[in-house]
């Protein structure tokens, strides 16, 4: 008797390690992602610098990608760099596969293009969500930014959120834009609808 009480002490200890564990490698994860944002933010368009790019993918992970058929290359004159940050546990409990995805591009020495896609890929399209930020030198938009909402179901739910930014853009919608809720990259955080993806003042239900 004594001996399956120690073996059930010794099983629920072990149980709970690994919840603690598990736990605690999903808020690492999200305050990771949340102090890279910061960093990618503060990036300026067409100042930062090659190695200002080079400093934030040593520090966050970041690869150099070129697309799937091509080999990776980068250099001071062009260079694309890749991050990706993920619950990979949590990704394998179900069929949902959340993950933020950024890219950052360099040409001719300078940071000339910044995008974020925060995704969540599910079975059907009803529970998919995906907010795609791009923050280039090239828009052309006169306000300085461009909103898109599509995927809009018939109780005016919408599924995709895409935000453009130009070097002019407002303060306060570039500040919006970057405040991206990461909790659903946390083991018991659930997140099943738009308030949980999108930021805050770039759209309206």
């Amino acid at each position: 008797m004594y001996k399956k009480h120690v073996i059930w002490l010794a099983s629920v200890g072990v149980l709970c390690a690994l919840v603690a564990g598990f736990w605690w490698m999903g808020i690492r994860q999200r305050e990771r992602a949340r102090a890279f944002l910061k960093d990618l933010a503060s990036l300026q368009l067409g100042t930062s610098t090659f190695s200002d790019a080079q400093q934030l993918a040593r520090k966050y992970g970041g690869k150099p990608y070129n697309g799937p058929a091509r080999e990776p290359t980068c250099s001071v004159d062009d260079c694309d760099l890749s991050f990706l940050f993920e619950n990979a546990l949590k990704n394998r409990q179900g069929e949902r596969t959340l993950s933020l995805d950024a890219g950052l591009t360099v040409k001719n020495g300078k940071v000339v293009r910044k995008q974020i896609d925060l995704t969540l890929m599910t079975t059907t399209w009803a529970t998919q969500f995906l907010y795609t930020l791009v923050d280039s030198v090239s828009l052309a938009d006169p306000r300085g930014y461009h909103v898109t909402i599509s995927k809009v179901q018939a109780h005016g739910i919408p599924h995709v959120l895409e935000v453009r930014l130009g070097p002019t853009a407002p303060a306060a919608v570039r500040k919006s834009a970057y405040s991206i809720n990461l909790s659903c990259l946390t083991l018991w955080h659930r997140c099943d609808g738009p308030n949980d993806f999108f930021p805050p003042g770039l759209w309206s239900q």
